[in-house]
Parts: C-alpha cells; sequence; structure tokens
C-alpha cells in the first residue's frame, strides 16, 4: 500500500474517537507497511487536545519491539470501515492517465500534469512545523545557522542579510517548547514581506560558508523555472531521498535531499551527479544551489501572501546508496509514457501468413497432445504442405 492509499484511509478515521491503544495500534500497522512516520504524525495532529510534537516519532521508534495486539493494515483498514469508509471505484476513459492518489503517472510532461500541490492544512501549526524541520535535519548538539533579517539588493529584491549561527538545534527547540505562541520569540523579528532562511547542514557556530560546514548531509533541490505542480510530479517519480520538502512561499519548491557525504570532495561529486538526474529526467534544477552553506527557506513563516511551509517528510528512497542502485538499475533511460489511443490505428503491420489462421512467418508453434495421437504425423503433413503449398488438415 502507498501513503496515498493509506492517507484514504485515515481521513475516515477521526483520530480524537481512538483510546490510546487504538492510536498506538494504527501507528503500529503504518509502520509494519513500511509507510513513513510523517504520515501518523500528520494524522494526529488533527488531534490538537493530545497532540504533542515529537511523542509520534519517539513511539515509532519502539515499533521494532512491539508486543502489543499483533496489528496489520487490516486493522486499519477495519477501524476506517466501521466509521462509514467504503473503496473509492473510479472508470477511466480512453484518454486518461491512470493515477494514484492523484499522482500522474506519466510525470514527465507538463500539460499532462494533474497532480496538485497540497496546501497547508487547515489545522496548520507554524510551531509544529518548524519543529518537524529542525528535529528531522539536525541533531540536538548540532549548531544551526538561520537568519530572519533582510536586505534590498539593486534590483528591489530582499535577500537574506547577516545570520545567528551559534545556538544549538536542541537550545532552539527548547525556546520553542517555552515560547510556542511566537517563532519570533525564539527567532528574533522578520519582515514578513521576506521570510526567513536556514542552513540545512550544521555549522562551527563562527559563520556560514563552506568551510564552516561540520556535517556533509544534505543538498538543496530546486527548480524556480516550472511550475509547482510539475516540480512536485517530477520530485516524486525521481524518487529523490528527501528528508523535507518545503514550499518556498515564492516560485519554488525546495527538497533538501540526503548526500551523507564524508567531506566536501565527496559532497560536491554527489551534487553533481543529482543535479545530472534530475536535468536527465526533465527537472530544472537551479545549479547554484550547490554550495553545502547554502540558504534554504524556514518552514512556519509568512512570505508576503504567501506562507513557506512543510509540503512533506521523508518521500522517496530512504538513503542516497539506496537511490543511486534505483537510478542506475531502473533509470538508465528517462521514463515514457505510450497513450494506447495514440497508437491503435497505426499499428506495426503483422507478418504474411505462413499456415492461414495459425502461424505467421518467424513466429513459433507450439504442437502439443497426449502420446501416441499423432503429432508426429501431423508436423510430416504440415512440412508436406508448406513445401508443395497444398492445404493442411
Amino acid at each position: 500500500m502507498d501513503a496515498g492509499e493509506a492517507r484514504e484511509l485515515l481521513r475516515a478515521i477521526p483520530c480524537a474517537s481512538l483510546s490510546y491503544q487504538e492510536w498506538t495500534n494504527v501507528g503500529a500497522a503504518l509502520h509494519k507497511e513500511g509507510l513513513p512516520c510523517s504520515l501518523w504524525d500528520e494524522w494526529s495532529a488533527t488531534d490538537g487536545a493530545r497532540y504533542h510534537p515529537g511523542e509520534c516519532e519517539r513511539k515509532w521508534n519502539t515499533f521494532g519491539h512491539y508486543t502489543g495486539t499483533e496489528v496489520s493494515m487490516g486493522t486499519i483498514y477495519h477501524m476506517a470501515q466501521e466509521r462509514g469508509w467504503t473503496p473509492s471505484l473510479k472508470t477511466y476513459g480512453w484518454d486518461d492517465w491512470i493515477t494514484s492518489d492523484g499522482i500522474d503517472t506519466s510525470g514527465w510532461h507538463k500539460d499532462d500534469t494533474v497532480l496538485q500541490l497540497p496546501p497547508p492544512a487547515d489545522n496548520y501549526s507554524a510551531l509544529k512545523d518548524v519543529t518537524d524541520y529542525l528535529s528531522a535535519l539536525f541533531d540536538p548538539e548540532d549548531k544551526v545557522c538561520y537568519v530572519t533579517t533582510s536586505m534590498q539588493d539593486d534590483d528591489g529584491k530582499l535577500k537574506p542579510y547577516g545570520g545567528v549561527y551559534s545556538r544549538t538545534c536542541g537550545e532552539l527547540l527548547d525556546n520553542l517548547r517555552k515560547h510556542p505562541d511566537s517563532l519570533t520569540d525564539t527567532f528574533g523579528s522578520y519582515n514578513p514581506a521576506a521570510g526567513a532562511w536556514i542552513c540545512f547542514n550544521p555549522v562551527d557556530g563562527t559563520g556560514r560558508n563552506n568551510r564552516n560546514i561540520t556535517a556533509h548531509r544534505y543538498a538543496l533541490v530546486e527548480s524556480d523555472s516550472q511550475d509547482l505542480d510539475t516540480q512536485y510530479a517530477l520530485l516524486q517519480d525521481l524518487r529523490l531521498p528527501i528528508r523535507v520538502l518545503v514550499h518556498s512561499g515564492g516560485k519554488s519548491l525546495h527538497a533538501i535531499v540526503r548526500i551523507d557525504a564524508v567531506d566536501y570532495k565527496q559532497y560536491q561529486e554527489r551534487v553533481d551527479y543529482l543535479y545530472t538526474i534530475c536535468r536527465k529526467h526533465g527537472l530544472q534544477v537551479d545549479t547554484q544551489d550547490k554550495n553545502p552553506s547554502r540558504l534554504s527557506r524556514l518552514p512556519g513563516f509568512q512570505r508576503g501572501e504567501k506562507r513557506q511551509y512543510i509540503v512533506g517528510r521523508d518521500m522517496g528512497c530512504s538513503d542516497w546508496v539506496e537511490w543511486q542502485h534505483y537510478i542506475e538499475d531502473e533509470l538508465v533511460e528517462p521514463l515514457t509514457v505510450v497513450n494506447l489511443g495514440e497508437i491503435w490505428d497505426r499499428m506495426p503491420p503483422l507478418k504474411p501468413e505462413l499456415i492461414e489462421g495459425v502461424l505467421r512467418l518467424g513466429h513459433k508453434m507450439l504442437l502439443v497432445s497426449s502420446s501416441k495421437a499423432g503429432k508426429t504425423f501431423a508436423l510430416i503433413e504440415l512440412a508436406i504442405a508448406i513445401a508443395e503449398g497444398r492445404r493442411w488438415m
């Protein structure tokens, strides 16, 4: 089962109506199915009275030793059916694209893309978004560089200026818990027209240059020359090992991709490979984002009339090695989709008949029967008929 099917089932189950054990069973079932923790966390957040950021992830890590009632996706199916859910059935027209959870399986064609980028949830929490982002990318002791101050360049664009790089992820999370009602209590004031930025790799606390990066874990994949729905479809079709996908509040999505390089040299090699694959398969990636010290958009903050928010977490392959194997084994050439309706009236010509109504030139025929039924004589007669141009049987 994919995440889209599971999300449909969960929508039919009000989280607030479940007991703690039932809630745990749902998480254990998703874990057993191999689905991401973010799916359980997203659904759990609909119960505002009992939801606590980080609780799902802590509980998730115990499911490998789960000793409660044996659960599976059947458990979630049963819960959903008890609450009136029925499977959705759809018929397709000749010109329709077959989709899963709204995803256009062609993926590579802008004009055909039907996948729409999900907006922020109705119960969107800026605190949860920024907390999830920090927890996903950094260890508690990592120093984090973020920028909430901006300046206007010669073209009138608001650019990041300055920055803070001496605070650890643990300190930021503690401060967010103490001041849950306002992000500015933790990050300082900012210009809502500009938004806020963050470096997705940890720093040493003395600056934000390539030499200040202490771990080359992630790379940024961004494209602002294609529409958002196309970017979203391509990023999913490529199965990039995306740790967090963020809506920039502008024209692009920011995919924070797992690189896990041992040093700057390997980081450069892997980013070059990553960008080459993206371009080859239709994603017009911005090549100015190659540096490990590059700034990305920090979710939870406003940017003009739009919000910077998390679109998805733990998407695609689980890590760089798995993704590289996938690319080399299955995506040697760009994926193509052929619509049968377009070629139905111009099929390849058939080979000439060797035996009318039975066998064509260059094809194979297998004659099967029980022992002593006459296979040998039938084939001898067939050979004579072909040699002399006579009718067989």
